[in-house]
């Protein structure tokens, strides 16, 4: 009989000891670290419109924030440049982090292809660009021929109503006979070493 004790101690010896062999923590807290990384970004939406206007006209308007725009910058009165503007409304903008907005025109102005030599006349007519963004107003800024100019520096992601607004103003210089234009591109960038 003690032999059958003995061997049924040791076999209820054997059955607890990988039990009692394994490794425990001080206590029943887990502590994980998560991560996701997400691309900064900056987009136009697709639901844009023409916006107030006064000696112009805004067409073409379309999904990439792109358009066409007339100005009426004759004086009918007296041949010289009158006060244009016209106000592009970008109804969905976006930017997830600090960003920049900047544009930059090919002439610098409205220019005409014709030369001056009686300085009474002018074939560039200047222009400023502002850029307005859900309560962010940059200020009314010169256009300058193949230079970004900063439009707007916002230091926070930023998600909202853009207008891009352009303004001619009235001078005494007259008027040559021909066309004006010129080909103005704006960015929406993020910063270089902006907060987000």
């Amino acid at each position: 009989m003690k032999k059958l004790l003995i061997l049924a101690l040791a076999s209820s010896a054997m059955v607890a000891t990988p039990a009692a062999a394994a490794d425990f923590g001080q206590d029943a807290i887990g502590w994980y670290d998560l991560d996701a990384d997400v691309d900064s970004f900056c987009l136009f939406g697709t639901d844009n419109a023409a916006g107030n206007t006064n000696n112009a006209t805004i067409s073409g308007v379309n999904g990439e924030a792109d358009g066409d725009i007339v100005f009426d910058i004759q004086d009918d009165d007296d041949n010289t440049v009158q006060n244009a503007s016209a106000t592009y409304r970008i109804n969905n903008a976006v930017c997830n982090e600090a960003f920049t907005v900047t544009a930059r025109s090919t002439n610098g102005g409205l220019k005409s292809p014709t030369a001056v030599v009686d300085t009474d006349f002018i074939n560039l007519v200047p222009y400023t660009a502002q850029f307005l963004f859900d309560g962010e107003d940059g200020a009314e800024t010169p256009v300058v021929a193949a230079t970004d100019v900063e439009l707007l520096s916002v230091d926070w992601a930023k998600a909202g109503l853009a207008r891009l607004r352009l303004k001619v103003n009235n001078s005494n210089d007259l008027l040559l006979e021909g066309a004006y234009d010129d080909f103005l591109v704006v960015s929406m960038q993020p910063s270089v070493g902006g907060d987000s």
